[in-house]
């Protein structure tokens, strides 16, 4: 049993959240949750805390943080405007997900849904998450966020970046 276990939530999808939630909460996790997260898991009967500051930010045991899909939103009929592609960098979110990646030693980050199902099973079969697992998640969300950046980039290059051009400045 996961008891007395911190967990931090904050997702742009919450498809399978509430069940994670309650599996969460059986384990012994206390969760706490952005603004948007707790609101929705608050509306859906499930207690949690809201991060209001980053300022005494306890050790969290286990992220939960998503990015958008910005590849399928940059694909869609009609594309992004310059505003909506700022927006959906999502850098707040690339930096969770970085920092509690780079702490694999003691942190476990879920950055996609699809693995809910495993994080849940590692709970209910050995009460925590391996070390193994960890690494694995970890190598997972800077790949996550490495093809995040690079639909970013590739977006910027589409609309003028023109990177790997070198540009003269007049003297």
């Amino acid at each position: 049993m996961s008891e007395n276990c911190q967990a931090f939530i904050s997702v742009r999808d919450t498809k399978g959240l509430l069940e994670l939630a309650g599996h969460l909460t059986a384990a012994g996790y206390a969760l706490t949750c952005s603004v948007e997260t707790a609101s929705f898991l608050g509306q859906n009967g499930v207690e949690v805390a809201q991060l209001v500051s980053e300022v005494d930010m306890p050790q969290f045991d286990l992220v939960v943080c998503d990015l958008f899909d910005f590849q399928n939103l940059m694909n869609q009929e009609g594309g992004l405007t310059e505003e909506e592609a700022r927006a959906k960098m999502d850098l707040e979110h690339q930096a969770i997900i970085l920092v509690a990646a780079a702490n694999y030693h003691q942190t476990a980050i879920i950055c996609e849904g699809g693995d809910y199902r495993r994080l849940k099973e590692h709970l209910k079969h050995l009460g925590e998450t391996t070390p193994t697992f960890r690494k694995y998640l970890a190598a997972k969300a800077f790949r996550k966020v490495a093809e995040h950046n690079f639909a970013i980039s590739a977006y910027l290059n589409l609309t003028g970046a023109n990177v790997g051009q070198q540009e003269t400045l007049p003297l």
